[in-house]
């Protein structure tokens, strides 16, 4: 018996479209890293000192990354790389810091932590800046792989 025409297109989605919408995702997410990663010395928003904040940036496939504090030290790229490109269309996937400043960092903050340290500091927002051009990042996915 014939397959019906939804049934047709069903099956070209697996078969086709599906790995091109995860390559497009995939695309996409490499580039948002790249942006919300970015210093400031090189057009980003992002203050660079050690680099520390930047590669304390983690994927996750499971769960929300989760603050460690205390740590000082963080090397996530390969990780994040390698969940990023294991990562298919329709999964659920999440970025996260986990250096326990990247939240004063992003969104500022005055008054004294909890070290009796006093900072007046102004957010950079590089996280936000970086999801506002989510949308740009995918049509750029899109396209790259159109041009493939």
């Amino acid at each position: 018996m014939a397959k019906s025409f939804t049934a047709q297109v069903s099956d070209w989605v697996d078969d086709e479209a599906q790995p091109r919408l995860s390559w497009i995702i995939q695309s996409a997410v490499n580039k948002l890293v790249d942006e919300v990663t970015r210093g400031k010395e090189k057009g980003g928003l992002m203050p660079i000192d050690t680099r520390n904040l930047a590669k304390s940036l983690l994927a996750s496939s499971s769960r929300a990354p989760s603050v460690i504090k205390g740590k000082t030290d963080f090397d996530n790229a390969s990780t994040t790389e390698l969940v990023i490109l294991g990562h298919e269309a329709g999964d659920t996937l999440w970025l996260g810091f986990q250096a326990a400043y990247a939240a004063r960092v992003n969104f500022g903050f005055t008054g004294t932590d909890s070290l009796g340290r006093s900072y007046n500091q102004t957010g950079a927002f590089f996280f936000e800046s970086a999801a506002a051009k989510w949308p740009e990042f995918v049509m750029q996915a899109e396209k790259e792989i159109g041009d493939a």
